[in-house]
Protein backbone atom coordinates (compact mmCIF):
# COMPACT_ATOMS: atom_id res chain seq x y z
CA UNK A 1 0.00 0.00 0.00
CA UNK A 2 1.30 3.44 -1.01
CA UNK A 3 0.22 6.94 -0.01
CA UNK A 4 -0.23 9.65 -2.66
CA UNK A 5 -0.97 13.31 -2.04
CA UNK A 6 -3.41 14.85 -4.52
CA UNK A 7 -3.24 18.46 -5.73
CA UNK A 8 -4.34 20.51 -8.72
CA UNK A 9 -3.75 23.81 -10.51
CA UNK A 10 -5.67 25.86 -7.93
CA UNK A 11 -4.26 24.14 -4.81
CA UNK A 12 -2.24 26.00 -2.18
CA UNK A 13 1.24 24.63 -2.89
CA UNK A 14 2.57 25.57 0.55
CA UNK A 15 -0.21 23.61 2.27
CA UNK A 16 0.36 20.68 -0.09
CA UNK A 17 4.07 20.61 0.74
CA UNK A 18 3.27 20.57 4.47
CA UNK A 19 0.61 17.88 4.09
CA UNK A 20 2.99 15.76 2.00
CA UNK A 21 5.44 15.80 4.91
CA UNK A 22 2.77 15.24 7.57
CA UNK A 23 1.42 12.07 5.93
CA UNK A 24 4.86 10.87 4.72
CA UNK A 25 3.60 10.58 1.15
CA UNK A 26 5.25 8.03 -1.15
CA UNK A 27 4.23 9.98 -4.24
CA UNK A 28 2.07 12.80 -5.57
CA UNK A 29 -0.73 13.33 -8.10
CA UNK A 30 -1.07 16.59 -10.00
CA UNK A 31 -4.23 17.45 -11.97
CA UNK A 32 -3.92 20.20 -14.58
CA UNK A 33 -1.20 21.91 -16.56
CA UNK A 34 2.44 21.06 -15.91
CA UNK A 35 4.47 23.09 -13.42
CA UNK A 36 7.53 22.65 -11.19
CA UNK A 37 6.72 19.60 -9.07
CA UNK A 38 9.68 19.74 -6.67
CA UNK A 39 7.63 21.33 -3.85
CA UNK A 40 5.98 17.97 -3.07
CA UNK A 41 9.31 16.53 -1.92
CA UNK A 42 8.54 13.07 -3.36
CA UNK A 43 10.31 10.78 -5.80
CA UNK A 44 7.33 9.75 -7.95
CA UNK A 45 4.57 11.90 -9.45
CA UNK A 46 1.54 11.14 -11.62
CA UNK A 47 0.45 14.01 -13.86
CA UNK A 48 -3.07 14.00 -15.30
CA UNK A 49 -3.37 16.64 -18.03
CA UNK A 50 -7.01 17.59 -17.46
CA UNK A 51 -9.23 20.24 -15.87
CA UNK A 52 -12.11 17.78 -15.58
CA UNK A 53 -12.42 16.45 -12.03
CA UNK A 54 -14.69 13.53 -12.95
CA UNK A 55 -12.50 12.33 -15.83
CA UNK A 56 -9.35 12.73 -13.71
CA UNK A 57 -10.76 10.51 -10.98
CA UNK A 58 -11.67 7.83 -13.50
CA UNK A 59 -8.26 8.05 -15.17
CA UNK A 60 -6.53 7.52 -11.82
CA UNK A 61 -8.77 4.54 -11.13
CA UNK A 62 -7.70 2.98 -14.44
CA UNK A 63 -4.03 3.64 -13.70
CA UNK A 64 -3.62 2.13 -10.25
CA UNK A 65 -3.43 -1.65 -10.02
CA UNK A 66 -2.29 -1.69 -6.38
CA UNK A 67 -3.70 -0.59 -3.05
CA UNK A 68 -3.30 3.17 -2.61
CA UNK A 69 -4.48 5.84 -0.21
CA UNK A 70 -5.01 9.18 -1.95
CA UNK A 71 -5.03 12.22 0.35
CA UNK A 72 -6.16 15.71 -0.69
CA UNK A 73 -7.08 19.06 0.84
CA UNK A 74 -10.61 20.14 1.74
CA UNK A 75 -11.54 22.16 -1.35
CA UNK A 76 -14.45 21.39 -3.67
CA UNK A 77 -12.44 20.42 -6.77
CA UNK A 78 -10.34 17.94 -4.79
CA UNK A 79 -13.52 16.47 -3.34
CA UNK A 80 -14.92 15.91 -6.83
CA UNK A 81 -11.76 14.08 -7.94
CA UNK A 82 -11.75 11.86 -4.86
CA UNK A 83 -15.44 11.09 -5.24
CA UNK A 84 -14.96 10.15 -8.90
CA UNK A 85 -12.01 7.88 -8.05
CA UNK A 86 -14.00 6.30 -5.22
CA UNK A 87 -16.96 5.44 -7.46
CA UNK A 88 -14.77 4.12 -10.29
CA UNK A 89 -12.44 2.07 -8.08
CA UNK A 90 -15.07 0.95 -5.52
CA UNK A 91 -13.00 2.48 -2.75
CA UNK A 92 -14.12 4.34 0.41
CA UNK A 93 -13.84 8.08 1.03
CA UNK A 94 -13.29 9.64 4.46
CA UNK A 95 -14.05 13.38 4.63
CA UNK A 96 -12.76 16.08 6.99
CA UNK A 97 -9.99 14.16 8.74
CA UNK A 98 -7.98 15.85 11.50
CA UNK A 99 -5.46 13.07 12.15
CA UNK A 100 -3.47 10.67 9.96
CA UNK A 101 -1.15 7.93 11.22
CA UNK A 102 0.04 4.38 10.61
CA UNK A 103 -1.20 1.32 12.47
CA UNK A 104 1.92 -0.67 13.38
CA UNK A 105 0.01 -3.93 13.85
CA UNK A 106 -1.49 -4.33 10.36
CA UNK A 107 -0.01 -1.47 8.28
CA UNK A 108 -3.39 0.21 7.86
CA UNK A 109 -3.86 3.97 7.93
CA UNK A 110 -5.45 5.32 11.13
CA UNK A 111 -7.69 8.36 10.63
CA UNK A 112 -9.23 10.71 13.17
CA UNK A 113 -12.16 13.05 12.57
CA UNK A 114 -14.88 14.80 14.54
CA UNK A 115 -18.45 13.52 14.54
CA UNK A 116 -21.81 14.31 16.14
CA UNK A 117 -21.45 18.04 15.70
CA UNK A 118 -17.85 18.08 16.90
CA UNK A 119 -18.64 16.42 20.23
CA UNK A 120 -16.77 13.19 19.51
CA UNK A 121 -13.34 12.53 17.99
CA UNK A 122 -13.46 9.03 16.57
CA UNK A 123 -10.93 6.78 14.87
CA UNK A 124 -11.24 4.64 11.74
CA UNK A 125 -8.82 2.52 9.71
CA UNK A 126 -8.44 2.01 5.97
CA UNK A 127 -6.03 -0.05 3.88
CA UNK A 128 -6.93 1.78 0.64
CA UNK A 129 -9.21 4.57 -0.51
CA UNK A 130 -9.45 8.36 -0.38
CA UNK A 131 -9.01 10.90 2.40
CA UNK A 132 -9.93 14.58 2.39
CA UNK A 133 -7.84 16.28 5.07
CA UNK A 134 -8.92 19.34 7.08
CA UNK A 135 -6.47 22.09 6.09
CA UNK A 136 -6.72 23.67 9.57
CA UNK A 137 -5.27 20.46 11.06
CA UNK A 138 -2.01 20.62 9.08
CA UNK A 139 0.79 21.28 11.57
CA UNK A 140 3.88 20.07 9.73
CA UNK A 141 6.73 21.92 8.06
CA UNK A 142 7.24 21.62 4.31
CA UNK A 143 9.32 18.82 2.86
CA UNK A 144 12.69 19.44 1.28
CA UNK A 145 12.25 20.11 -2.44
CA UNK A 146 12.97 17.19 -4.75
CA UNK A 147 12.55 16.67 -8.51
CA UNK A 148 10.28 13.64 -8.99
CA UNK A 149 10.09 11.06 -11.75
CA UNK A 150 6.91 11.93 -13.68
CA UNK A 151 4.37 9.58 -15.25
CA UNK A 152 1.97 11.50 -17.53
CA UNK A 153 -1.61 10.38 -18.10
CA UNK A 154 -3.78 11.80 -20.88
CA UNK A 155 -6.96 13.12 -19.32
CA UNK A 156 -8.28 15.00 -22.33
CA UNK A 157 -11.59 14.05 -23.91
CA UNK A 158 -15.06 15.52 -24.45
CA UNK A 159 -16.09 17.12 -21.17
CA UNK A 160 -19.30 18.44 -19.69
CA UNK A 161 -17.53 21.35 -18.02
CA UNK A 162 -14.13 22.85 -17.35
CA UNK A 163 -12.67 25.58 -15.13
CA UNK A 164 -12.11 28.71 -17.21
CA UNK A 165 -10.95 30.99 -14.43
CA UNK A 166 -10.33 30.90 -10.69
CA UNK A 167 -10.96 34.16 -8.84
CA UNK A 168 -10.11 34.67 -5.18
CA UNK A 169 -12.89 36.04 -3.01
CA UNK A 170 -12.62 39.59 -1.73
CA UNK A 171 -11.71 40.08 1.92
CA UNK A 172 -15.32 40.76 2.90
CA UNK A 173 -16.29 37.34 1.51
CA UNK A 174 -13.42 35.46 3.13
CA UNK A 175 -14.22 31.81 3.85
CA UNK A 176 -15.09 31.31 7.53
CA UNK A 177 -13.52 27.83 7.57
CA UNK A 178 -10.02 29.08 6.72
CA UNK A 179 -9.95 32.49 8.46
CA UNK A 180 -7.89 33.05 11.62
CA UNK A 181 -10.50 35.53 12.88
CA UNK A 182 -14.28 35.24 12.48
CA UNK A 183 -16.77 37.98 13.39
CA UNK A 184 -20.35 36.65 13.56
CA UNK A 185 -23.80 38.10 14.03
CA UNK A 186 -27.12 36.73 15.28
CA UNK A 187 -30.66 37.98 15.73
CA UNK A 188 -29.40 40.45 18.30
CA UNK A 189 -27.92 42.70 15.59
CA UNK A 190 -31.52 43.46 14.58
CA UNK A 191 -31.40 43.31 10.80
CA UNK A 192 -29.34 42.85 7.62
CA UNK A 193 -27.89 46.36 8.01
CA UNK A 194 -26.15 45.08 11.12
CA UNK A 195 -23.91 42.91 8.97
CA UNK A 196 -22.71 45.99 7.10
CA UNK A 197 -21.43 47.25 10.46
CA UNK A 198 -19.82 43.89 11.24
CA UNK A 199 -17.99 44.00 7.90
CA UNK A 200 -16.26 47.21 9.00
CA UNK A 201 -14.80 45.43 12.02
CA UNK A 202 -13.99 42.38 9.91
CA UNK A 203 -12.04 44.62 7.55
CA UNK A 204 -9.93 45.99 10.40
CA UNK A 205 -9.23 42.51 11.79
CA UNK A 206 -8.73 40.82 8.40
CA UNK A 207 -11.59 38.57 9.47
CA UNK A 208 -14.35 36.55 7.85
CA UNK A 209 -18.00 37.30 8.57
CA UNK A 210 -20.12 34.51 10.03
CA UNK A 211 -23.76 34.17 11.04
CA UNK A 212 -26.18 32.06 13.01
CA UNK A 213 -28.78 29.89 11.30
CA UNK A 214 -31.63 32.15 12.43
CA UNK A 215 -30.43 35.20 10.49
CA UNK A 216 -29.62 33.14 7.41
CA UNK A 217 -33.16 31.71 7.48
CA UNK A 218 -34.48 35.28 7.66
CA UNK A 219 -32.45 36.26 4.61
CA UNK A 220 -30.20 38.78 6.36
CA UNK A 221 -27.05 37.18 4.89
CA UNK A 222 -26.12 34.39 2.50
CA UNK A 223 -25.96 30.73 3.60
CA UNK A 224 -22.22 30.59 2.86
CA UNK A 225 -21.72 32.52 6.12
CA UNK A 226 -23.77 30.14 8.29
CA UNK A 227 -21.88 28.54 11.17
CA UNK A 228 -23.18 25.63 13.21
CA UNK A 229 -24.37 22.05 12.96
CA UNK A 230 -26.32 22.73 9.76
CA UNK A 231 -23.71 25.16 8.42
CA UNK A 232 -19.93 25.24 8.64
CA UNK A 233 -17.63 24.28 11.50
CA UNK A 234 -14.85 26.77 12.22
CA UNK A 235 -11.62 26.70 14.22
CA UNK A 236 -10.22 30.25 14.16
CA UNK A 237 -7.76 31.74 16.61
CA UNK A 238 -10.44 34.29 17.55
CA UNK A 239 -14.23 34.00 17.27
CA UNK A 240 -16.34 37.08 18.10
CA UNK A 241 -20.10 36.64 18.46
CA UNK A 242 -22.37 39.70 18.36
CA UNK A 243 -25.98 39.14 19.42
CA UNK A 244 -25.81 35.34 19.21
CA UNK A 245 -27.60 33.51 22.03
CA UNK A 246 -25.60 30.32 21.58
CA UNK A 247 -28.01 27.52 20.72
CA UNK A 248 -26.46 24.06 20.89
CA UNK A 249 -26.41 23.81 17.07
CA UNK A 250 -24.32 26.98 16.79
CA UNK A 251 -22.02 26.00 19.65
CA UNK A 252 -21.22 22.75 17.85
CA UNK A 253 -19.76 24.75 14.98
CA UNK A 254 -17.53 27.05 17.06
CA UNK A 255 -16.26 24.84 19.87
CA UNK A 256 -12.87 24.31 18.20
CA UNK A 257 -12.13 28.05 18.26
CA UNK A 258 -9.05 28.99 20.30
CA UNK A 259 -10.65 32.06 21.90
CA UNK A 260 -14.37 32.94 21.91
CA UNK A 261 -15.60 36.45 22.73
CA UNK A 262 -19.36 36.95 23.16
CA UNK A 263 -21.32 40.23 23.25
CA UNK A 264 -24.97 40.01 24.30
CA UNK A 265 -27.45 42.04 26.34
CA UNK A 266 -28.82 38.85 27.94
CA UNK A 267 -26.44 37.84 30.71
CA UNK A 268 -28.12 34.39 30.81
CA UNK A 269 -27.47 33.63 27.12
CA UNK A 270 -26.05 30.07 26.71
CA UNK A 271 -23.07 31.36 24.73
CA UNK A 272 -21.62 32.80 27.96
CA UNK A 273 -21.23 29.21 29.21
CA UNK A 274 -18.58 28.41 26.59
CA UNK A 275 -16.95 31.76 25.81
CA UNK A 276 -13.55 32.81 27.11
CA UNK A 277 -14.57 36.46 27.43
CA UNK A 278 -18.14 37.71 27.82
CA UNK A 279 -19.43 41.27 27.52
CA UNK A 280 -22.96 42.09 28.68
CA UNK A 281 -23.70 45.22 26.65
CA UNK A 282 -25.38 46.58 23.54
CA UNK A 283 -23.55 45.23 20.52
CA UNK A 284 -23.53 48.57 18.71
CA UNK A 285 -21.73 50.36 21.55
CA UNK A 286 -19.03 47.66 21.67
CA UNK A 287 -18.65 47.56 17.90
CA UNK A 288 -18.33 51.32 17.55
CA UNK A 289 -15.58 51.46 20.18
CA UNK A 290 -13.64 48.62 18.58
CA UNK A 291 -13.92 50.05 15.07
CA UNK A 292 -12.75 53.49 16.29
CA UNK A 293 -9.59 52.08 17.91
Amino acid sequence: MKIFILAHTHSDKDLCAKLSNQISADGAIWIGEKCDFDFFGVEDLIHVDSNNSIKSGRRLSDHFDEQVVIVGLDDGFTGEILASFSVSAYEPVVWGCHGFDYCKDDSDIVLQKYGFGGKVLYTSKISSGCVQFNSKAIDSSAREAKNPSVVSLDGQDSVSFEILESVESSDENKDVTSADVVVSGGRGIQGPEGFESLKKLAGKLDAAVGASRAVVDMGWIDYSHQIGQTGKSVSPKLYVAFGISGAVQHRAGIQNSSVIVAINTDRNAPIFDICDYGIVADWKEVLEKWVSV
